[in-house]
Parts: C-alpha cells; sequence; structure tokens
C-alpha cells in the first residue's frame, strides 16, 4: 500500500505500535552534506532540478551547486554599414558592436567563439573573434555553391577547414586547409553512391570527422587524418524521401552533441522532425523528445546544448527572432507547437547569410 509522504507512518516497538511524524521521516533523507554535494554535483540540471523537491536541505545543497550553460548569442550581419546587433536569447536583449573590419564579407561558419568569413570580391577568407578584433587570414578561396566548415578553434593543433564540391555524378572534390598553410588542399574522389554538393548542404565535425549532409539526404564522412572520403550506406531520414527541386523551401539544421549527430527538418506546413544518426544499425531514429538538450538551428552551422535554463531548454531555438526583438521563434517537440503562435514560418524567406549562432562573450561590457 503506497501513503502520501505526509501522512503518518506505523512502526512496531517492543509490541507496540508507533507513529512516525514528519521528523522521523525527514531522517530518511539525512544525508552528509558534502556526500549530499558530491552526489548532487554529477547530475545533470534536470536531474538536479528534480532532486531539489525531496526536502529543504536538499534543495538548498541543489541550488548552490547548479550550473546551468549560457545559450550562445545570436549575431546579425547588417546589409549595410558597420554596427552588428547580437541577441542574448536568455535575457531578450540586443547588444551592439561595430565591426569595420568586416566591411564586404560574408559568414559561413562559426564555432567556439570564432567566426569564418570570406570575402567573395577578392576570394579572401579569414577567421575572426569579434570580442577581441583577432583576425588570421588564411589562403583565398573562390566560394560559390558550397559551404565550408571548421573542426575547432583556430588556435587549436586539430584545427582543419573543409569544403566538398560537386564534380560529376560520381565524383566530388574535397578541400583542407589548416591555419598557417599557404595553400589549400585538393583531392577528387570517386563516389559509388551519387553526392550532390550545394549550398544547402550541411557539415559538422564529429569523432574526429566531417559528415555531410546533402540535399537528398545523402550523409558522407570525411577523415581528414587519414585523407579518406565514404558515402555511409545511410538511408535518408523519411521526411527526406520525397525531396524536390519544388521543396526549395524546406530547411534541414545538423549539429553534433557528446559524439552524435542530430537533424532537425522543417518546412512551413508541418512540425518538424527531429532525428538521431545510428551508425550501428544505419538509420536515423526519429525523436519525440530532445530530453535535456537545446538544439540552436541556423542554415550555415547549428549547434545542440544541455542545461538552458528558460523557456527555450529542451527546445528547438531557430535564428529568427520575432515580437519585435521580445523572443527567438523555438518549436517544442513535447507540446507540438511553434512559439509564438500564429506565424508563418516560409523557409524561403530566410536569408541564409544574415545571422549566425557564436558563444557569448565574457565580458559585456565590450557593446556600445
Amino acid at each position: 500500500m503506497q501513503f502520501h509522504a505526509c501522512r503518518l507512518t506505523e512502526t512496531t516497538r517492543d509490541n507496540r505500535r508507533v507513529s512516525s511524524g514528519p521528523r522521523e521521516k525527514q531522517a530518511e533523507f539525512d544525508v552528509p552534506m558534502e556526500v549530499l554535494e558530491l552526489i548532487l554535483s554529477q547530475l545533470s540540471l534536470r536531474d538536479n532540478i528534480r532532486a531539489s523537491v525531496v526536502c529543504k536541505s536538499w534543495l538548498a545543497v541543489a541550488v548552490s551547486i547548479r550550473k546551468a550553460n549560457r545559450p550562445p548569442w545570436l549575431m546579425f550581419f547588417p546589409k549595410y554599414g558597420e554596427v552588428y546587433e547580437f541577441y542574448d536569447p536568455s535575457r531578450r536583449k540586443i547588444y551592439r558592436l561595430e565591426l569595420p573590419e568586416l566591411r564586404g564579407s560574408r559568414i559561413c561558419y562559426a564555432k567556439d567563439g570564432w567566426l569564418l568569413l570570406c570575402r567573395p570580391d577578392t576570394r579572401g577568407v579569414f577567421f575572426f573573434c569579434p570580442y577581441t578584433r583577432e583576425m588570421i587570414e588564411l589562403p583565398k578561396l573562390q566560394l560559390v555553391d558550397q559551404i565550408v566548415a571548421f573542426s575547432a578553434a583556430p588556435a587549436s593543433l586539430n584545427c582543419v577547414l573543409f569544403t566538398i564540391e560537386h564534380v560529376s555524378n560520381s565524383v566530388i572534390a574535397i578541400r583542407t586547409c589548416r591555419p598557417g598553410e599557404t595553400r589549400w588542399s585538393i583531392v577528387n574522389y570517386d563516389c559509388c553512391m551519387p553526392f550532390y554538393s550545394s549550398i544547402r548542404n550541411k557539415i559538422v565535425f564529429c569523432n574526429g570527422r566531417f559528415f555531410c549532409l546533402s540535399v537528398t539526404g545523402a550523409i558522407g564522412a570525411y577523415d581528414p587524418e587519414k585523407c579518406t572520403w565514404i558515402v555511409l550506406s545511410v538511408g535518408p531520414p523519411k521526411c527526406m524521401l520525397f525531396f524536390s527541386v519544388h521543396h526549395y523551401w524546406r530547411a534541414n539544421f545538423m549539429a553534433e552533441h557528446d559524439g552524435d549527430i542530430f537533424i532537425v527538418c522543417t518546412c512551413s506546413s508541418i512540425n518538424p522532425f527531429i532525428y538521431k544518426l545510428d551508425l550501428v544499425h544505419g538509420v536515423w531514429v526519429e525523436m519525440e523528445s530532445l530530453g535535456d538538450m537545446t538544439f540552436f538551428a541556423n542554415f550555415l552551422s547549428s549547434r545542440v546544448m544541455t542545461d538552458i535554463l528558460g523557456k527555450i531548454g529542451s527546445n528547438v531555438c531557430f535564428s529568427k527572432v520575432r515580437l519585435y526583438g521580445k523572443r527567438c521563434v523555438t518549436y517544442s517537440p513535447n507540446a507540438g507547437r511553434y512559439y509564438p503562435q500564429k506565424q508563418l514560418y516560409d523557409w524561403k524567406e530566410e536569408d541564409h547569410f544574415g545571422s549566425i549562432w557564436i558563444s557569448p562573450p565574457e565580458d559585456p561590457s565590450i557593446f556600445i
């Protein structure tokens, strides 16, 4: 039989029935403070919050050691001028920064607080940190209908830049470069299965390899250490099986987290689909919930984070801001709906190079 925690329970002492009240019930949860801190410090944010409802002493300890990750900020690239806006989705606040160094450039990718940009008129490619104004020039590269990504911050020994280009139905060209090198390396690879390169392809670096998702749902993997390329025997997600050139309004976003790869597939008429890549069985597994993860979706580079507080936590957070800058467009898998409501999310109207998610600054005093 189950009892509510507030009810008295009965025990037997010396053949007598004795009622144990709230004080003896509380003693069941008494754990040495140091031990409790050690246990709760190993929990995720969601489990920390759950543990805090056990009793007042657990609540005090859980709150004292609770750590939440700061969500990335959304950086907007103006069509004119040199003032760039940075939107903090947790505080719903906009900051501004004048960056004349970026005049005439176009965003390509973002990771670890660094931007990768190109200058289409001069074929220039460079890293830039907007918070420190540090710039790292790279060898020139002509970018037309392909995207370029990098594996780690430019100061890392593991930093590799990667781009893929469609040559023919059976051949693709892969270019790579490392900071400090004077030219891009290029190698052509034969593909046993067609792999179409497009500006709409998605690239993430995961477990030492670049994974590239094509517009048709095929996924390839490139190992920069072994210089090997393979199109994986993984069928496209169900929602991409009926892809056609007329579905250009459909948007797909891909990100990695803790060794796993996730995608979000959207269009203007139905709710998004969320999938996780199962490399063992060669399938995309549809997810009903993100758990404690938050998916920050962007056309060029997306990211997944855990332990995000507030209304955006456990949701898909898109790089769109509505209601006059008061809220990012989000989708809740648990509720099965967009926020804010009554908005038309037609992705063909999205400016693909107008914004990107970037790690927040340590010191916000640098802003105007």
